[in-house]
């Protein structure tokens, strides 16, 4: 089979979302995606994130197969700030799904 090659496309807007929670990822991308190629998807958000210190909450990967996968997260650094410990510690996790799993 043909490893996938996945393409961070650019961020429609810019945000202060970390991706630096729990990391859930669907079933049908442990069955489609390698480790390696979750491994570069997360890598390639938290890249992201360092360099502009922050992301929009939305992050979108394309490969040439005309497939999209969303990472999602679910808190930003003000929401983060603004609630309580538990509420973050409950909420905060960022999501690897596949476009049409939306």
């Amino acid at each position: 089979m043909e490893p996938n090659i996945w393409n961070l496309q650019l961020q429609e807007r810019e945000g202060t979302y970390t991706f630096s929670g729990k990391i859930l990822i669907t079933n049908n991308i442990c069955k489609a995606l390698t480790f390696d190629e979750q491994l570069f998807i997360i890598m390639a958000v938290r890249q992201r994130v360092e360099k502009l210190g922050g992301a929009d909450y939305l992050q979108v990967f394309k490969n040439s197969k005309g497939e999209t996968i969303f990472v999602i997260d679910q808190l930003n650094k003000e929401m983060k700030e603004e609630n309580s410990d538990e509420f973050v510690k409950e909420n905060d996790y960022f999501t690897i799904l596949f476009s049409y799993e939306y």
